[in-house]
């Protein structure tokens, strides 16, 4: 899947989509074992959080929506971007993921909750 030139001229319902999709995408690359893949879909991923962050009232709250969606990789990393907006919820949904156990994603929100517990991690 290939990035938007611009993410500005974007609203934020089509970013959210775009994350979703970038997530699945990426969440694929891992089953598959493609480290280029998933680290070029990680900087989009990246690009996308960023964006919705800049806008007015840090819009990396509408990423909310795909909390409890049926895809892990999708849970996860919108828990994580959550963090900062909604940390009570994001903190649930990563303990929902951790409780599934299912690698990889699972291992990824238990060391982020422990990340998070212990000072090691603070999300911005």
């Amino acid at each position: 899947m290939k990035r938007p030139a611009n993410l500005t001229l974007m609203k934020t319902e089509e970013l959210v989509r775009l994350f979703e999709e970038l997530c699945i995408s990426s969440g694929i690359a891992l089953d598959e074992y493609k480290v280029r893949t998933f680290n070029r879909l990680f900087d989009a991923l990246l690009a996308v959080e960023m964006e919705l962050k800049g806008r007015p009232g840090d819009q990396r709250r509408a990423l909310k929506v795909l909390l409890g969606q049926g895809n892990l990789q999708v849970r996860v990393t919108a828990a994580k971007a959550l963090l900062v907006v909604d940390r009570a919820a994001a903190i649930r949904e990563l303990k929902k993921v951790e409780a599934i156990n299912c690698l990889p994603q699972s291992a990824d929100a238990g060391m982020t909750l422990d990340y998070l517990a212990s000072g090691f991690y603070v999300p911005s």
